[in-house]
């Protein structure tokens, strides 16, 4: 597949035309087309827009909690503000929609249709599509459907190989055989790598990359349709700060190296993570 833009349009008409599910997940994993994201995510999963049209209209008490959720997050960060009523949008209607608690294998939960207790920084997981879809419907479809597929994982106790536990311990044991060195110098001063890749998965990087960072992220997560991604990005990204993680004598001092993920290109560091022998190299 040709990387111009113009050729990559006609091919992502081809495949909306073709309707071929294996084709979609190459195409995401080359990055698709930002333009043309609505499209082809709706298209790979067969989504329809009446899921959002179809929410019910009582209030409820995870209302107010998801709503106050998207109210902090908007007003302390300078990327999402503007889209304060576009997350009302999805919200709301995420907690009447009874269907989650059934596809996502919850446990029923008094007073909460979709099984889903309402969590800080659950808005951060809506966030970033924003920038992706213009209609809150559509919106609501494509998210939906990410959170049963994969968001739901990381936000329960299972076994499920891409579940938040089978993946902190992918992370624990990928960071001790890549880089020996680092992951025996942290212990030695008191840091747990884990508490701060944590939280990182947990929200599947949202709020801690730039917006566009974040899709990039997604984009593999759908393409090879697994959340492994994850811990093998932050891995990666305790390869990038090495040299300043090594050189950090406090646990404190090494929170700091790692509390800004600004700078950080998913793409990149991925394509190390994947395909450099530096990444499992004994002498890391």
């Amino acid at each position: 597949i040709t990387h111009s833009n113009t050729n990559r349009l006609r091919f992502l008409r081809f495949l909306l035309g073709c309707e071929c599910p294996s084709s979609f997940h190459t195409f995401v994993l080359q990055g698709g087309c930002q333009a043309h994201g609505q499209t082809l995510t709706s298209s790979l999963w067969g989504i329809s827009v009446q899921l959002w049209q179809n929410a019910v209209q009582a209030t409820l008490m995870a209302e107010h909690l998801v709503v106050a959720d998207a109210e902090l997050m908007t007003s302390t960060n300078s990327h999402y503000f503007v889209f304060r009523e576009f997350y009302f949008a999805l919200l709301i209607p995420f907690t009447h929609d009874d269907s989650i608690s059934h596809l996502a294998s919850h446990d029923p939960v008094e007073h909460l249709p979709n099984g889903v207790v309402p969590f800080r920084g659950i808005s951060l997981l809506i966030a970033p599509l924003a920038f992706v879809f213009r209609s809150p419907a559509t919106a609501y479809a494509v998210f939906r459907q990410m959170y049963v597929r994969y968001f739901s994982k990381l936000h329960s106790i299972s076994d499920n190989p891409n579940s938040i536990l089978r993946l902190s311990v992918s992370f624990e044991t990928l960071l001790l055989s890549s880089f020996p060195k680092l992951f025996h110098h942290l212990s030695a001063i008191g840091f747990v790598p884990l508490n701060v890749a944590f939280p990182w998965m947990f929200h599947a990087f949202a709020g801690f990359l730039q917006p566009i960072q974040v899709l990039h992220l997604w984009d593999r997560i759908i393409g090879f349709d697994s959340l492994y991604v994850l811990p093998l990005l932050a891995v990666a990204i305790f390869g990038f700060r090495q040299d300043s993680l090594m050189s950090a004598e406090t646990p404190k001092a090494c929170e700091q190296q790692l509390s800004s993920l600004v700078n950080i290109s998913v793409v990149p560091l991925l394509q190390f993570a994947l395909f450099s022998d530096d990444l499992l190299s004994p002498s890391s």
